[in-house]
């Protein structure tokens, strides 16, 4: 996907969410987004297949879920944060709702790499 129609993508979902949630329009965009990053409910045998959705992006479809939980971590590195940074992150905020908000503007850069690279906002990586 184009980079310029990528954004436009990810601006409009933004609007649709502000529309529906208001200002905590980020709980509805990220869903359960934090459940793929460390620290998250990583589930599943990561010798299983990880895109059995048909709505699955290609690449996903190429992966198993160690292969896709491997790649999130190197785009954690990537956009320059630790790995451990993010799990520590992740287990704080998973019960304190207004830590959240800024824990996902924190990984926002790891989630649009992830969908510069392919990866689909659903269900790949709100699911």
């Amino acid at each position: 996907m184009a980079k310029r129609n990528l954004e436009e993508e990810i601006q409009e979902r933004i609007k649709q969410c502000r529309i529906s949630r208001g200002d905590e329009w980020w709980i509805e965009f990220f869903n359960n987004f934090n459940y793929k990053l460390p620290g998250g409910f990583r589930v599943g045998d990561s010798k299983s297949p990880a895109g059995c959705h048909p709505r699955s992006s290609e690449r996903m479809k190429l992966k198993t879920l160690g292969e896709f939980y491997d790649e999130v971590d190197r785009v954690i590195e990537e956009v320059g944060f630790s790995i451990d940074e993010i799990e520590r992150m992740n287990e704080f905020t998973s019960k304190r709702r207004a830590s959240k908000k800024d824990f996902f503007k924190i990984v926002f850069p790891v989630y649009r790499r992830l969908r510069e690279y392919g990866y689909n906002h659903y269900p790949d990586l709100t699911s």
